[in-house]
């Protein structure tokens, strides 16, 4: 079953992160005050509606409790913003992304318990929706349209395994460029070595072999 994520604001960011998830295989539904944005990004989103989110019932009728996460992307409006979240909040959405417009809007979410938060358009907009379909991923960071580097916790089916058998180069075309244990980084890790549960791998790749480094 495909993951499901609300995305309330059809700003820049908002799109950039409906049009990720979408493509990486989610359901995403769109909400926005505004026709035109709503028909600008309707073809592009399973589906779009034209609502108030600061409604209850608006939230309700969307099936807003059965999703995966949330994404606000409300900066014009910081109190709107604000009233969204905490409905999320209030309706038991564990998994609320908000894009906060200034410091203060930032604060202000924080104290009422958003769990994360960013700042800035289209770049993190992307790299959030692959942050959120990359479960097993710490970090995603976007080198180029087709290409990213990830961090990963070593997978369980991976312990105990060296990089050598695993041969990450061969099976998905991935390139693991450092391996941090602890606070410790290893550049030039042993591909020899056994890997072990507490260790993480910075691996680079194309953005399509990355999503098959699931658990």
């Amino acid at each position: 079953m495909a993951l499901q994520y609300i995305v309330i604001g059809a700003d820049q960011f908002g799109c950039s992160v409906a049009r990720t998830l979408e493509n990486s295989g989610c359901e995403v539904i769109v909400v926005d005050r505004d026709q035109e944005k709503i028909q600008d990004i309707a073809d592009d989103v399973t589906m779009a509606y034209c609502a108030d989110a600061t409604d209850l019932n608006t939230l309700h009728s969307i099936g807003i409790k059965d999703v995966d996460g949330v994404v606000v992307s409300i900066v014009r409006e910081m109190e709107t913003s604000i009233i969204v979240c905490m409905h999320c909040l209030d309706l038991g959405i564990q998994n609320v992304i908000a894009q906060a417009k200034n410091e203060m809007h930032e604060k202000i979410l924080k104290k009422i318990g958003v769990p994360k938060i960013v700042v800035s358009e289209i770049e993190m907009g992307k790299r959030i929706g692959n942050y959120l379909t990359g479960k097993n991923f710490s970090d995603w960071i976007n080198i180029s349209p087709d290409f990213s580097m990830v961090e990963v916790p070593v997978l369980s089916s991976w312990v105990g395994n060296s990089l050598i058998n695993l041969d990450l180069r061969k099976r998905y075309g991935l390139n693991v460029i450092c391996v941090r244990q602890g606070n410790e980084m290893y550049t030039n890790f042993d591909p020899n070595l056994p890997l072990r549960k507490d260790m993480k791998l910075f691996i680079v790749g194309k953005n399509e072999d990355l999503q098959k480094v699931q658990e």
